[in-house]
């Protein structure tokens, strides 16, 4: 099974930049999207299921997964306080749940900052809870570069908060693991964001902000994970996990 993720910063903007000549053609399992920044449906993909958590603030977060095979079961929620904005849809399998996630940006304010400290806090929660019933793999866009490695070393530290890493951490030590670490530990320039309108990409000065986290259980059934800087669709490129489920 293979799947794919990626912020599409807009999917209008992702469509008129040829994400169906590019993600979409790939034909994945599933794919997992983030601010898709839509109140409607503007694509459908032959031969797959589709769901969409618009957020009610028009031309803002969102998110929206499409799946070969049809889930057991779907959420859109895990806390009224934060299911305003769309940006969290859980999907269940056979084998685990998927989790597509969009996670506040604090922007280092701290109204923002607040807010993004609650919902980190709910979220862990909320995947605990699921682990109880069956492992997970987390996809999305995590607003967080975890370590100086995953990030241009010249802005790391102005753009990411103590606090936010913290939360991230928790996560990792509570037993998931990022799959891409896990897999290639010491590689450099793997990054997933950049900002638009510089050479940033050329000059290999980004963010890995996009990340699939697993449940430790799930390592055997782990081939590959991949980052796909070649597609050009969005100020993300799209990253991708490989799961072999007849691994017992």
């Amino acid at each position: 099974m293979t799947i794919y993720s990626l912020n599409v910063n807009g999917l209008n903007s992702a469509i008129e930049k040829g994400i169906k000549n590019s993600l979409f053609i790939l034909k994945p399992d599933i794919i997992c999207l983030q601010e898709i920044k839509c109140q409607k449906t503007l694509v459908e993909l032959e031969n797959y299921y589709s769901y969409w958590n618009f957020c009610k603030k028009k031309g803002y977060s969102g998110t929206a997964i499409f799946t070969k095979e049809k889930p057991l079961s779907i959420n859109y929620d895990f806390n009224n306080d934060f299911d305003c904005e769309g940006r969290i849809m859980t999907v269940e399998y056979e084998c685990f749940y998927l989790v597509n996630v969009y996670v506040p940006n604090s922007k280092a304010s701290s109204i923002r900052l607040d807010y993004r400290m609650n919902w980190d806090d709910e979220f862990y929660n909320y995947i605990k809870k699921l682990e109880i019933m069956k492992p997970v793999i987390i996809c999305g866009d995590f607003n967080i570069a975890y370590s100086n490695i995953d990030s241009n070393d010249c802005c790391y530290n102005n753009d990411f908060v103590d606090n936010e890493k913290c939360e991230f951490e928790n996560l990792l030590n509570s037993g998931l693991v990022d799959s891409y670490r896990y897999l290639y530990p010491q590689e450099t320039n793997c990054y997933t964001w950049w900002n638009v309108g510089k050479d940033d990409k050329e000059n290999k000065l980004g963010y890995r902000l996009d990340y699939f986290l697993i449940s430790e259980y799930l390592l055997k059934n782990l081939i590959d994970s991949k980052i796909h800087s070649e597609i050009d669709c969005s100020d993300h490129c799209p990253i991708s996990i490989e799961m072999d489920f007849e691994v017992s």
